[in-house]
């Protein structure tokens, strides 16, 4: 959809930014993702940021559950 048009284009930049723990991955490297809204010049930072780290989320449980 379009209005997601932002966060897919900052995950794919921070989808390699994982933070991880003793399990592996735990979460993104929000760090990364504002660093990347920042290069990208995102208007809607808060809705942009917190897409990404749903998504995030999502792929890190699939990833985790496939293991």
């Amino acid at each position: 959809m379009p209005e997601n048009g932002d966060a897919e284009r900052i995950y794919f930049m921070v989808s390699d930014q994982f933070i991880m723990g003793g399990m592996g991955a735990v979460a993104l490297n929000q760090i990364a993702i504002h660093e990347a809204m920042r290069l990208y010049h995102i208007e809607e930072k808060e809705d942009t940021f917190e897409k990404v780290v749903m998504i995030g989320r999502h792929f890190i449980k699939k990833m985790n559950d496939d293991e």
